[in-house]
Parts: structure tokens; C-alpha cells; sequence
């Protein structure tokens, strides 16, 4: 799992999301963006009793992703724990270092 090819995938898909995207959350569980072209979507998976969100990079059934290796249980390609504040960069370069760690969580801040 991991590895080059799922590295390019997902910069390509962070790269197309704009920043806004990365800021003021909701607490609550939603999709923050769909790419059906590349075959991924960004979550907020919700709160952590610290404060922090959980992001998720998730596959979608159709496009570029079917050939990307989930991680764990197969439902997730990177994860990460991310405080108010951080930066959209910060964040991104997150999910990245998650996906090169074939999905470990990453904390952002």
C-alpha cells in the first residue's frame, strides 16, 4: 500500500480543492468535497474529545482511486487530527504524509 502512485493521486485531488475548503469546519460528520474524476473525496469525520477534526481522504467507487490501495480497513487513504487554525498548506501536507504512511493518522497543529 502506499507508494508513488497514491501520492501523485492525492496531491493531484488536494491540489484541485480550494483553500476555503480547509477552514471553518462544522463539528458535525459531512463530504467537504467530491472528485469523481480522480475517484476521492475529502470528509470531516466528526470531533475529537480534544477539540481537533478528523479528516479523511476516502475512496470513491468510480474514477482514478480504484486503483489506489485504501488503507486499514480498505474505507480511507489518509487520515489526520487537525486543530483550529491550521493552515490549509499545513493541512494538506498532512493528508500527503498520511498517505505516504499508508494512512497513519497525522496531527496538524
Amino acid at each position: 500500500m502506499g507508494g508513488g502512485k497514491n501520492i501523485k493521486h492525492v496531491k493531484e485531488f488536494l491540489d484541485g480543492i480550494n483553500d476555503e475548503h480547509f477552514e471553518n469546519w462544522s463539528t458535525k460528520q459531512y463530504t467537504i468535497v467530491n472528485n469523481y474524476k480522480i475517484g476521492m473525496r475529502l470528509d470531516h469525520q466528526g470531533m475529537n474529545q480534544d477539540g481537533t477534526h478528523r479528516i479523511w481522504i476516502q475512496p470513491l467507487s468510480k474514477g482514478k482511486s480504484r486503483n489506489i490501495s485504501a488503507a486499514g480497513s480498505g474505507n480511507y487513504i489518509a487520515r489526520a487530527h487537525v486543530a483550529d487554525g491550521s493552515s490549509p498548506a499545513d493541512v494538506k501536507a498532512a493528508l500527503v504524509e498520511s498517505t505516504e504512511k499508508t494512512g497513519s493518522m497525522v496531527n496538524v497543529g
